[in-house]
């Protein structure tokens, strides 16, 4: 079984260095500890359905990538300890993911460089809805940033002046999802390159206050 082969070169291999795991059926409760401890680690990628739990001791000192797909963390506050462990960490993605028992989306790193974030919810089951309505970022060292999918009621950008590049696709339903979206991007005006995509009806006001202040691709 291909993810026994992946924890057996963990055991084995103390100088793995990337490690990806795709759990395709639910009847799993945790991954092996040591995944969240190995020194050596650069890139993990996780992409699992049940619901994991990321313990509280963490040590990983060279991770660089973390990618995160379609998960179901049952402590989202343990996912952002993660993030914020990893002295070392550059690009993060979070796909499709839940975060339960959190309300604000809070990413801190000091050495984040590139961040994706796609908060779809899991429209076909009501259990894992969006818990979080308001995502809060602070990573001064920040120089690409991509969002994707409906707008949360409050984004806060915080430190954002080596912010560069950034891609932008939203689907605005209402005039308070509009509001909101020009909130998002009053806060990165400065970026040298903005990709903006808008679902929905409100796109060209969207793309026009900004045509004067950024270059939309």
């Amino acid at each position: 079984m291909r993810i026994a082969y992946v924890f057996t070169v963990g055991y084995l291999m103390p100088c793995v260095e990337e490690i990806a795991i795709r759990f395709c059926f639910s009847d799993f409760s945790s991954l092996p500890s040591l995944l969240f401890s190995c020194q050596t680690l650069v890139m993990l990628k996780l992409d699992v359905i049940f619901k994991l739990n990321v313990p509280s001791e963490i040590c990983l000192p060279k991770l660089k990538i973390l990618d995160l797909s379609s998960s179901k963390f049952e402590n989202g506050s343990s996912v952002l300890g993660l993030i914020s462990s990893c002295p070392v960490l550059e690009d993060l993605e979070s796909s499709h993911c839940h975060f339960s028992k959190i309300s604000v989306l809070d990413i801190h790193s000091l050495s984040l460089r590139r961040l994706h974030l796609d908060v779809i919810e899991f429209r076909r089951d009501p259990e894992y809805e969006r818990s979080f309505n308001s995502i809060k970022i602070t990573a001064p060292n920040f120089v690409w940033f991509k969002y994707v999918e409906r707008m949360v009621e409050n984004c806060i950008l915080s430190e954002m002046q080596s912010l560069k590049s950034a891609e932008i696709q939203i689907t605005l339903l209402d005039d308070k999802c509009q509001e909101h979206a020009v909130k998002l991007l009053q806060q990165i005006n400065n970026v040298r390159s903005l990709f903006l995509s808008v679902n929905q009806s409100f796109s060209q006001r969207v793309s026009v206050q900004y045509r004067r202040s950024t270059h939309v691709l």
